[in-house]
């Protein structure tokens, strides 16, 4: 699956949190440029993300403000391009990371391809 199914308008759900994340483009070396907005917060957030084409994984860092962070971890899947996902877990840096690890769910669906 090429890199640039990532880039487009994605339906967002992070541990319930809905909203929308948008991949404007990826950059070679892996670089991801994205923005997300939850409904509940209403303002868009600039978020660092990489891509890693050989696994399909993508790693993304939210900064919350306070020194508290998210570190998000997906893999892009889906059986044919009209339902392309990302799905995986992410941490919150200001909750105590015990045995076992607290991870949060997140997933996100392809709404809208670049250039759709």
């Amino acid at each position: 699956m090429p890199d640039v199914i990532l880039v487009g308008e994605w339906v967002l759900n992070a541990n319930g949190s809905v909203g929308t994340m948008v991949i404007d483009r990826v950059e070679p070396g892996g670089k991801v440029a994205l923005r997300m907005t939850f409904s509940d917060i209403g303002r868009e957030e600039v978020v660092s993300g990489t891509w890693d084409p050989a696994s399909k994984t993508i790693a993304l860092l939210r900064v919350l403000g306070g020194n508290v962070t998210q570190s998000y971890t997906g893999f892009l899947g889906g059986n044919h391009p009209s339902n392309v996902i990302l799905a995986g877990g992410f941490t919150q840096s200001d909750i105590p990371q015990t045995a076992p690890r607290t991870i949060f769910g997140w997933s996100a669906q392809l709404r809208r391809p670049a250039g759709a």
